[in-house]
Order: structure tokens, then sequence, then C-alpha cells
């Protein structure tokens, strides 16, 4: 390589260099925007909700709320039960509910956003219709709720939405999020209940004559359930796990689902789903 072209070649090198600085520079500035935007703040904090009902669940356990203990039984073999001896902390339901809130609110913030980004001036009486349209039927283009945002934006929230012919819409978790803030806004959110239970187990050398594993629910005042009844001899090798789970009591869409792995599984895919594919549609001017 002569003089000129090496000379060349570290001028384009330093150009390509100052290029990448330039865009890493520019997605940092875009990423700061989208973090200063009503969506994003408000779906941040359902992140610290989320994180203060986990710590508070685990106060709770450590603070001995339920205890686990074996005993034998009359026919010669032993026993695992398991007993809540004291109730789930007050505040837990509202900690929930202000995560719902968050998650729920924080969907509509960017449906304004998105409409406001395409439709600078807009009436009053349109303003006040416009929200992310989680319902039981799939919505539409054109829709009142998201009419002003461009036809781009429009037809990808309407794909973010639950459609029945894709799955059940109990397993979506926008349809699920939004049925479940619907209550907490109006009624509290039920009790949610302790459940106890055998995760896994392993047997090794020996014989056992006989095995019963309960998954149970737990409350307050009724005493000791058996989540493990075995009959086994001497020299058996038993090796298992078990654990608390607090999950959302009866007469609601997540019924018996776990709390923070349903908040988690709601926040995550607001995230990595629905601010993916809509945020692209924001002008960061």
């Amino acid at each position: 390589m002569s003089q000129r072209q090496a000379k060349r070649a570290r001028r384009q090198a330093r150009a390509q260099h100052a290029q990448r600085e330039q865009q890493q520079s520019q997605k940092e500035d875009w990423q700061r925007h989208l973090n200063s935007l009503s969506h994003r703040r408000k779906w941040k904090w359902a992140q610290f909700h989320v994180d203060e009902a986990d710590e508070l669940i685990k106060m709770w356990a450590a603070g001995g709320g339920y205890r686990v203990f074996q005993e034998s039984d009359t026919h010669g073999g032993s026993r695992l039960l398991a007993e809540q001896l004291e109730p789930l902390p007050d505040e837990l339901s509202l900690i929930i509910g202000d995560a719902l809130q968050c998650l729920r609110n924080g969907l509509d913030n960017l449906a304004f956003i998105l409409s406001r980004t395409n439709t600078p001036v807009m009436p009053p009486s349109d303003e006040k219709n416009v929200s992310f349209p989680i319902m039981d039927r799939v919505p539409v283009v054109g829709d009142k709720q998201i009419k002003l945002m461009s036809p781009n934006a429009q037809a990808d929230i309407c794909d973010l939405c639950p459609d029945p012919e894709r799955g059940p819409a109990n397993q979506d978790p926008l349809w699920l999020l939004n049925k479940t803030a619907n209550r907490d806004k109006h009624r509290e959110i039920p009790l949610v209940v302790v459940s106890y239970g055998i995760n896994n187990m392993t047997i090794g050398n020996g014989h056992i004559s006989h095995m019963a594993v309960r998954h149970q629910q737990l409350h307050p005042g009724e005493g000791p359930k058996p989540i493990l009844e075995f009959a086994a001899g001497t020299h058996v090798a038993l090796r298992m796990s078990h654990g608390v789970k607090i999950g959302f009591g009866k007469g609601i869409e997540v019924e018996g689902r776990e709390v923070i792995p349903t908040l988690r599984w709601f926040y995550e895919h607001i995230g990595n789903n629905v601010f993916q594919r809509l945020e692209a549609y924001l002008d960061a001017n």
C-alpha cells in the first residue's frame, strides 16, 4: 500500500469511527427522550411497585408468616405439613393494584402520544376518546380510540391487541391486564391466597411403599395441612424442594395465577412487544 493509500485508509477509518460515535450518541439521546415520556415513566413506576410487592411477600415469609414441619403418622409413615400463621400484609393488595394501574394507564398514555404525534392539534371531542383499545373484540383501523394515529401505527396497535383467532383471550397478557386493572378500579382485588406444595422431588435408593403429594391452599386459623405423605424404608434418599406461592383469589380472570410472575409477565410483554413496535412511530422532535 502506498503512503497516499495509507493516509486515505486512515481518514476513512476516522470518518467511520466518528459516524459510529454520532449514531451511538443519537441512539442514547433517543432513548433518553423515550424514557422521559409519560408512558415509559408509568411503566417503570409499575416495576417499582412489583418489586415492592415481591419484597413485602419475602418479609412476610421471613417473619414467620407460615411454617413447615414433619411429623410421623399413626401408620408408621411421615407427613410434611404447612400452616399459615399470619395473614398477608394489608397493603399487599393496594401495591398490586398500583402496579396494575401504572401498567394499564401507561398503555393509554402511549396511545395519546401516538395520536398527538400524528395529529398535533386534536379536537377536544376526539381527544377524550383516545385510549389503547383492549376490548372483547379485535379493534380495526379507524376506531375512535386510535383514529388520530398514523395508519401504520393503527395497524400495528390492532395487531398487538388480543385476537381470539390467534389464541384464547384468557392467555393474552394485555387482555388479562385490562380485565384485572378494570376490576381494581371499581372493586378491591380479591384477597390473594397462599398455596404451598412440592416444587420438585428426587428419590434415590430404597423403597417407598406409599406417597401422596398435595398442593394446599392455606388460610390463617385453619391449622396445618399435609403437602406430602409417605412411607419409606430407613435407607431411602429423598430430596425435595418446596415453597410458598401467593396467587390471585377467586372471581377474577387471573384467578389462581401467581402474583409476582404474572405482574412481571405483563411488564415484560409491554416493554418487549408493545413499546418496541409502537415507539417507532414517535417523533423525537
